[in-house]
C-alpha cells in the first residue's frame, strides 16, 4: 500500500485517522510421493526432487514528500505471516537392487517493509505516529528415503534451504515527523522453523542410508530514522526497535542394515 507523490510534487492529505497497511498470509503445503516397487525385476527406483522458489514483498509506505497532517493516529504498518510445510518421500523396493533417493532445494526471500519517505511531513496532532514492519514465518520441512532389497540398496536424503529475509521500519532522511502522544519505528521478526531429514536402507548384502543438511539463514531486522529527520513527541516518547525471535528444531537420522 503505497500513498504516492504523483509528479514530484508534494501532496497533502488530512485525516482524522490514517492507516496505511500492507498485510499478506500465505499458506503453502507441498507433498511429493515416489514410490517404487520391483517385485520380480532387477533395480527398483524411487526419486524425487521438489524444488520450491519463493519471492515476496510487503510494502506500506507514506511516499517521499508526502504531506499527512491527521487529529487522530497515523500507522503504516506491514505485515508479512507465511507458512510452508513441504513434505517429500521416496521408497523402493526390489529383490536386487533397490535406490531411494529425495532431493530438496528450497530458495524462500522475502521484504516486509514499513517506512515514511524521505522528506515526508508527517503529523498527528492529538494521537500517535506508528510505523511498524513484523514478519512472522512458520517453515516445516519434513524428507525421507526408505529402500530394501536382498542385494544391494542405497536410501539418501538431500536437503537444501536458503532463507533470506529483511524486516524493516524506516523514517527517512528529512523526514519532519511530530505526534501529540508517542512516535514510533519498530521492527519485528519470528521465524520458527522444524526440519527432518531421514534415510534407512536395508539389505542382505549392501545397504547404505545417508542423509546431506546444508541450511542457511539470513536474517536483517533494522529499525531507523534517516539523517537529518526531526522527531517530535509532545507528551510522548520516541521509540526505536528491532527484535528478532528465530527456533529451530533440527532432525537428522540415517541408518543401514545388512547381514
Amino acid at each position: 500500500t503505497v500513498v504516492e507523490n504523483p509528479a514530484g510534487n508534494p501532496s497533502s492529505l488530512g485525516y482524522f485517522e490514517r492507516d496505511i497497511d500492507a498485510y499478506e498470509s500465505s499458506n503453502v503445503l507441498v507433498i511429493a510421493v515416489a514410490p517404487a516397487v520391483a517385485a520380480t525385476g532387477q533395480v527398483s527406483v524411487g526419486a524425487v526432487v521438489p524444488v520450491i522458489v519463493t519471492d515476496n514483498s510487503y510494502i506500506a509506505e507514506i511516499a517521499n514528500g508526502v504531506v499527512v497532517d491527521a487529529v487522530d493516529d497515523v500507522t503504516v504498518y506491514a505485515q508479512d505471516d507465511a507458512k510452508l510445510m513441504p513434505i517429500a518421500f521416496s521408497a523402493s523396493v526390489s529383490s536386487q537392487v533397490a535406490v531411494g533417493g529425495t532431493v530438496q532445494v528450497l530458495l524462500q526471500k522475502t521484504k516486509t517493509i514499513a517506512r515514511i519517505g524521505n522528506g515526508a511531513r508527517v503529523a498527528s496532532r492529538a494521537g500517535s505516529i506508528r510505523v511498524v514492519a513484523n514478519s512472522e514465518e512458520f517453515l516445516v520441512n519434513v524428507l525421507a528415503s526408505i529402500s530394501a532389497s536382498s542385494t544391494v540398496s542405497v536410501a539418501a536424503v538431500i536437503n537444501v534451504n536458503v532463507t533470506r529475509s529483511e524486516t524493516k521500519a524506516s523514517i527517512g532522511d528529512n523526514a519532519i515527523v511530530a505526534a501529540y502522544k508517542d512516535v514510533r519505528a519498530s521492527a519485528e521478526s519470528e521465524t520458527f522453523m522444524v526440519a527432518v531429514s531421514v534415510g534407512i536402507a536395508g539389505s542382505g548384502t549392501v545397504a547404505v542410508g545417508a542423509v546431506v543438511n546444508v541450511f542457511v539463514f539470513d536474517r536483517s531486522v533494522i529499525a531507523q530514522v534517516g539523517r537529518g529527520a526531526k522527531i517530535t513527541a509532545t507528551t510522548g516518547d520516541v521509540i526505536v526497535s528491532a527484535k528478532a525471535k528465530d527456533y529451530s528444531i533440527i532432525v537428522v537420522a540415517g541408518g543401514a542394515v545388512s547381514g
